[in-house]
């Protein structure tokens, strides 16, 4: 990351083209509505990039976690384009992803068979979905 920041070429950063990965399991239909409604393409997919590398790195554990950076966004563009909208979609969903990891294990460790009833729901909604 710091050969990118300090010396930028085109081969230290990630296709512009490539597709943005799908939104994480945790967003509800209605929440993906909401961000399909506040944001345009480009914003879109700053929040779903962020979306992922954050699912990612709550999947990591360990000393693989404290060793490997996590990506980063960089929203740039002149004034009134909606970087800082920009951004707080992109901290509203860091947080939504971080807080159903926590929630999740902790529910895991305080009520497993509720868990494991979350767990087949979010499954099968997820099949439904695709």
């Amino acid at each position: 990351m710091q050969k990118a920041i300090l010396n930028p070429r085109p081969e230290h950063f990630p296709n512009n083209e490539e597709q943005p990965p799908a939104m994480p399991e945790c967003f509800t239909p209605n929440f993906i509505d909401h961000l399909h409604r506040s944001f345009n393409g480009p914003q879109l997919a700053a929040i779903q990039w962020a979306a992922m590398h954050t699912a990612a790195g709550t999947n990591r554990v360990g000393s693989a976690r404290r060793q490997e950076p996590w990506p980063f966004t960089l929203v740039q563009g002149p004034p009134g384009t909606g970087k800082t909208h920009t951004v707080w979609g992109m901290l509203n969903v860091i947080h939504l992803v971080q807080y159903q990891h926590y929630y999740g294990a902790l529910l895991k460790k305080l009520a497993p068979e509720s868990y494991r009833q979350s767990s087949r729901k979010t499954k099968v909604r997820h099949t439904i979905m695709t």
